[in-house]
């Protein structure tokens, strides 16, 4: 990005504290799963800096990779482990060049410019990464720090360095080793999510690749982005029900595809043109209620201004709700979302 000498960009601090699938569902929080929280044990994420080395001398063009994505995608993954497999959690911070795009630092974050930044505020934890790697990709390295507020000092550095591989590649065997460190250190109490399985080695990276592009979407619905800087969209909407057809016992990847066709909804993207009928589809045929997709079809059709059947859910789902969803139907207006 250029800009001119007496132009400073706008940056804003992009903020969740929880997965990005579960946003914008009007507060679903009988999505995630009820636990007790150890509120001593919190961490804060922050988009991971990236360095490219051994740049040629003289320009040259250069093709384009995913490291940006990965800067992204890999700590708002982590975050989103610590929310479901622990009694710990986590919130993400992503800077973001309002208009523009993320912030990608080519420089390692320090922790004192970024407790500075949220006003020496937030959880005891700041999980920073640097993602340095060879521009013709012959070598990646992620470097993954914890940072320990209340001790003021470094209490987990990992790093992992691959040959041959994109940043994208190296990225995939880095949370393992990360949650084994939290793990270790006894920061957290484990029990891993059975309505959200973290997907296997193989499927991570595709997984990862999924946030990031989910990331963008959201921006743009938020818009904090414009929709117009979107490219590949449709392409998008497809990756996310190809991950559901190979992670079908996860409701990760449904929630990403509802979230992704209602985001597209909400800045004129070609999901109404072109994936609303499929989802149509499928609610109307797959009639059960513990269906996550089916337990929010009140609110799909809602945004698509579909009041009849919105009603219609609402009063056959209420049947059988209880608790946080129960009260998450009652707060539905079928109106809401009309023009």
């Amino acid at each position: 990005m250029f800009c001119i000498a007496d132009e400073i960009p706008k940056i804003q601090d992009f903020y969740s504290d929880k997965p990005l699938w579960a946003l914008g569902m009007n507060d679903a929080k009988w999505l995630i799963p009820n636990k007790k929280i150890n509120n001593n044990h919190k961490f804060t994420f922050f988009s991971f800096s990236s360095e490219k080395t051994n740049m040629p001398d003289k320009p040259m063009e250069q093709r384009e990779n995913n490291s940006g994505r990965t800067t992204r995608s890999l700590p708002l993954y982590m975050a989103e482990r610590i929310n479901l497999d622990t009694d710990c959690s986590a919130e993400n911070h992503i800077f973001v060049v309002e208009n523009s795009g993320p912030v990608v630092s080519g420089k390692e974050w320090d922790v004192e410019t970024l407790s500075r930044l949220l006003k020496n505020k937030g959880p005891r934890y700041f999980v920073t990464g640097h993602i340095k790697y060879d521009y013709l990709d012959l070598r990646s390295k992620i470097t993954i720090k914890v940072w320990d507020k209340k001790l003021k000092k470094e209490i987990i550095n990992i790093s992992k360095s691959r040959l041959f591989s994109e940043p994208q590649d190296t990225a995939s065997t880095s949370p393992t080793k990360f949650l084994d460190e939290i793990k270790k250190n006894t920061l957290c109490k484990f029990t891993p999510s059975v309505a959200y399985p973290a997907p296997s080695i193989k499927l991570l990276s595709p997984y990862l690749d999924a946030l990031g592009q989910l990331l963008i979407q959201t921006l743009a619905e938020n818009k904090v982005v414009p929709a117009e800087s979107i490219w590949g969209e449709e392409n998008m909407l497809n990756w996310y029900l190809t991950l559901w057809k190979h992670q079908p016992e996860s409701n990760a990847p449904k929630l990403m595809y509802i979230r992704g066709i209602l985001a597209s909804l909400s800045y004129g993207g070609i999901g109404k043109e072109k994936f609303v009928l499929g989802l149509l589809e499928y609610l109307n045929k797959k009639e059960n209620s513990n269906n996550v997709l089916q337990k929010l079809s009140p609110l799909i059709h809602s945004k698509l201004h579909n009041n009849s059947m919105c009603e219609r859910w609402l009063k056959k789902l209420k049947v059988k709700a209880a608790g946080a969803y129960l009260d998450w139907l009652n707060s539905l207006k079928c109106s809401a979302h009309n023009k």
